[in-house]
């Protein structure tokens, strides 16, 4: 009787012609309901639970894996096919963003971060000091950082970048970067800067956020958003385990982002000393800001909270590459390239008599 009834409703199923995909699913679903309703209290159960790898749910299990297999095969050869080697660091990673698109997105946002800073007051003119020295130095780090003599790497992306800089003043002790070039500095970081060594810590700051445009580091966060969305609906399909996106930041992205600002640092070191500014500035910039920060508060967030790493992590990282930074700036003829900053910031007079 049981197999009968069983029968007359799978093949009412099949007759209603469902999806390929979800038949067997729900085959499987409707003998099971029939056997709860028939296996009344007090009778024999011919039939035992079957395993889930048996039958029709075993099918569409077995094809769930397979597909997952395929698509897992499919994404490797993707990420093989898409590597790029890290200019100066030679670390390999993934890139599916293309320039253009990067580019894009970065000039888009730089041009609304202005907008709203000359709406609001804060977006200090071309003529300000604080303003002049950010583009000259920037500038200058920026046309070495471009220069692929001598480095390995992908470089063809900051070929033809147009570099800007904006100055806003506001209190916040923070710089950064965006694609295609473009650096936004507050004022409250160059005031903790102010100094006889300001101009050579400028450097260091502004080394670390070019850095991040050599290395593609924006891109390659989009490329792991991209992928871990994959990764956290690839696991829903097969084991119906939802992964909340605060556990996927704290395992995936923010190790990640700890690892971009320490090879940000190293490259960023570098692109200093090719520009004649003395790469040891930036074990001074860390401790500073690492003052900064226990006075605000903020070195009671857990290392494995943070999107930067930990201060002393830093600096003990920016003295480990001093050595190779070095070499890069007593080979970069720097006493030419200081005569001609001279001559371009005071005249040759001045120059000569320094």
């Amino acid at each position: 009787m049981l197999r009968r009834r069983a029968a007359q409703a799978l093949s009412g199923i099949w007759r209603d012609q469902l999806p390929t995909s979800f038949t067997a699913v729900t085959t499987a679903q409707a003998y099971r309901q029939i056997c709860r309703q028939t296996n009344r209290a007090g009778e024999y159960q011919h039939f035992k639970t079957r395993s889930s790898f048996g039958g029709y749910e075993g099918l569409a299990s077995r094809r769930t894996l397979s597909w997952a297999s395929l698509a897992a095969g499919g994404s490797f050869v993707v990420w093989v096919s898409n590597r790029e080697e890290v200019p100066y660091t030679g670390r390999m990673h993934c890139i599916l963003v293309p320039t253009s698109v990067e580019q894009s997105i970065g000039e888009t946002t730089f041009q609304q971060i202005r907008s709203e800073a000359k709406s609001q007051g804060s977006l200090l003119p071309e003529h300000h000091p604080y303003v002049k020295l950010i583009k000259r130095v920037g500038t200058r780090i920026a046309q070495k950082a471009s220069d692929d003599t001598g480095v390995s790497g992908r470089m063809n992306h900051m070929k033809g970048l147009k570099w800007e800089f904006a100055v806003i003043d506001s209190d916040q002790v923070n710089a950064f970067v965006v694609p295609g070039g473009k650096v936004v500095v507050y004022t409250g970081l160059l005031k903790l800067l102010q100094g006889p060594a300001m101009e050579t810590q400028v450097a260091a700051v502004l080394g670390h956020e070019i850095a991040h445009v050599v290395a593609r580091h924006a891109a390659e966060r989009m490329t792991q958003s991209e992928v871990a969305n994959l990764i956290r609906t690839a696991v829903y399909i097969v084991v119906s385990i939802p992964i909340p996106a605060g556990a996927a930041a704290a395992v995936f992205f923010l190790p990640h982002s700890r690892r971009s600002e320490t090879e940000a640092d190293s490259i960023g070191m570098r692109l200093a000393a090719k520009a004649c500014y003395d790469p040891s500035a930036a074990a001074a910039v860390f401790q500073k800001l690492g003052a900064e920060e226990a006075k605000a508060g903020g070195a009671q967030i857990p290392r494995f909270l943070r999107t930067h790493p930990l201060t002393e992590e830093r600096i003990r990282n920016v003295r480990e590459q001093l050595p190779a930074a070095s070499i890069i700036f007593d080979a970069s003829d720097c006493q030419s390239s200081r005569r001609y900053m001279l001559d371009s910031m005071f005249g040759p007079q001045v120059a000569v008599q320094l």
